[in-house]
């Protein structure tokens, strides 16, 4: 019997865990979108859908997020990013508004949750 409260404890604590970081990653989300939209005032409605972990981003792969998100005019383009530390990033998807059109983003994290380590632009219905 004590061995299966010890069991429940445990999954209570690991629940309250990921819970805090999938908030705390969601703080980090919002203020890099409002940082470094070209137009914070026109955001609004954000959302968060998923989060997750990965080892497929290669470094390439955020090299070139990088230098996509230089190039829009959705971005100010003078984003701050943290370096990468180690193989595994969290990722987050995201929906919101900018002037009433919806928008999407997945953001990469290091598991430190110490800033965004790259971000995509997710294509939306009005896209295709």
């Amino acid at each position: 019997m004590r061995r299966y409260i010890y069991i429940l404890i445990g999954v209570v604590i690991l629940t309250l865990t990921a819970c805090g970081e999938r908030h705390r990653a969601q703080s980090i989300a919002e203020d890099f979108l409002e940082q470094n939209m070209a137009d914070a005032s026109a955001l609004s409605r954000c959302e968060f859908t998923s989060f997750d972990s990965t080892r497929t981003v290669s470094d390439s792969a955020i090299s070139k997020m990088r230098q996509q998100a230089a190039a829009s005019k959705a971005y100010s383009g003078r984003a701050a990013y943290v370096e990468r530390q180690g193989r595994t990033l969290l990722l987050m998807r995201a929906t919101f508004l900018v002037n009433g059109d919806t928008c999407g983003a997945t953001f990469y994290l290091n598991p430190q949750l110490d800033g965004i380590v790259a971000f995509k632009e997710n294509r939306t219905a009005k896209d295709e």
